[in-house]
């Protein structure tokens, strides 16, 4: 089992919190689309 709360050692970047961080931040920004397969294959 485990606990997702906050604290010291806190597994759930997401609410964190952190603003100035460069975008996109992969896989965090939910609104990314996902590549292309020919984006891939390079």
């Amino acid at each position: 089992m485990m606990a997702l709360t906050p604290g010291g050692v806190d597994q759930d970047l997401v609410r964190l919190g952190h603003r100035r961080i460069e975008r996109p931040m992969i896989p965090f920004d939910a609104e990314i689309p996902a590549p292309a397969v020919a984006d891939l294959r390079r």
